[in-house]
């Protein structure tokens, strides 16, 4: 098993099987989808920018479970409990930034309606 990124906790690792075997986005997202899964809560640093978080984010909201995101351009932090939490947050961000993120997901906005729907 390959070496875990960011385990500063040291806490029991497995290794999930990517789709296609490359470092690429899908590498990521198989793990991430895993870890929303089994994990009870998120914990996010967010740009307002990346993909990846945006994605995690929405994992876990699917499953019903809060992320709690450092959002850096404002330094400050949010509960993402709800559809509404989600909007409030997507409101500070770049709309063009967040419509790149959503069409590399795969996603749409809906509004008023978040969280953000597969297309």
């Amino acid at each position: 098993m390959e070496e875990c990124r960011n385990n500063v906790g040291i806490w029991p690792a497995r290794s999930i099987a990517p789709p296609n075997g490359r470092k690429e986005f899908s590498y990521y997202a198989a793990k991430d989808i895993v870890m929303a899964q089994e994990a009870g809560c998120g914990v996010m640093l967010w740009d307002g920018r990346s993909k990846g978080t945006l994605q995690n984010v929405l994992n876990l909201m699917a499953a019903g479970k809060r992320a709690l995101v450092y959002f850096a351009p404002s330094k400050d932090f949010h509960v993402l409990a709800s559809n509404q939490d989600l909007q409030t947050l997507l409101a500070h961000c770049d709309r063009k930034s967040i419509e790149a993120a959503s069409r590399a997901l795969g996603v749409t906005l809906s509004q008023p309606s978040l969280p953000l729907t597969h297309s």
